[in-house]
């Protein structure tokens, strides 16, 4: 289940808090079901509510298989800044992966939207580029944190463009 959340309730569902999540999630199976948070502002709060809400429904760590969607990244190509600095706000998410490969086993912390560069007007190529270079800042992060690099590695997941073009290739095949 791919779950698009927006504080503001413009893009998505509106979720302020643990009691939002917990609404939105009402009777999903979250044992069964893996959960992609999508939100284009403030997600470690949101994946906090996220590891909250699993803890609340009794739900072990080691089977929730979701991924809590961290890609502040592209969140500054859409909207042109970070809530902090840089620096600090790599050193967050990679406690964050922290803390996830750790807690988590199944799951994931980050999901690299590369589609926010396809739908600015990236070429593939161009679009697969800044996934990548998102990639490697993400993993020297979580290396400088203390991970490994395949535990870096299983913390990320990518979510791509399949445009009208992606069709038309396969068509002709």
């Amino acid at each position: 289940i791919a779950l698009s959340i927006d504080p503001n309730g413009v893009t998505g569902a509106m979720v302020q808090s643990v009691d939002d999540l917990n609404t939105v999630l009402e009777g999903v199976y979250l044992n069964l079901a893996p959960i992609t948070l999508e939100t284009d502002s403030l997600p470690l709060p949101i994946a906090a509510f996220l590891m909250q809400v699993i803890n609340e429904k009794g739900i072990s760590p080691e089977i929730f298989s979701g991924n809590f969607g961290v890609d502040e990244f592209s969140n500054l190509a859409t909207k042109g800044k970070l809530p902090t600095d840089l620096q600090t706000s790599l050193a967050r998410m990679a406690d964050m992966a922290a803390y996830v490969a750790q807690t988590y086993p199944n799951a994931r912390t980050f999901n690299l939207r590369s589609f926010v560069y396809h739908s600015a007007g990236a070429a593939d190529a161009q679009e697969i580029g800044c996934a990548l270079a998102t990639a490697v800042e993400y993993l020297r992060a979580m290396t400088r944190a203390g991970l490994s690099i395949n535990e870096a590695c299983a913390q990320i997941a990518f979510t791509t463009a399949a445009d009208a073009d992606f069709f038309l290739i396969i068509a002709k095949v």
